[in-house]
């Protein structure tokens, strides 16, 4: 039995079809790969935003601490004023009976 150039011989034909699927498993693993990292890669810049928001959201309490000690502290001295301007009336009401 002869072969005319144009015919393919199952050889040939089972090669091709091997390689084909070879280069379709390499290319559906880069494409596994290159969208897995693409997560790893969105994960990360959105862990790194969320650090940033933490940070902005620490200097903000920092900033709500301090104020507040300020606060506290004006409070601490108007009513120490308070208690002794309130003995000097109790004194003098003590001295008019």
């Amino acid at each position: 039995m002869r072969q005319d150039e144009n015919d393919l011989d199952w050889e040939t034909v089972t090669i091709a079809l091997g390689f084909g699927m070879g280069v379709l498993v390499l290319v559906t693993i880069l494409i596994v790969v290159v969208v897995r990292e693409v997560g790893h890669n969105r994960r990360a810049r959105e862990a790194i935003a969320r650090e940033q928001e933490y940070k902005k959201l620490s200097e903000r309490y920092d900033t709500f601490t301090a104020s507040t000690a300020t606060q506290l502290e004006r409070h601490a001295t108007d009513m120490s004023e308070v208690r002794r301007r309130l003995a000097e009336v109790e004194e003098l009401l003590r001295s008019v009976e």
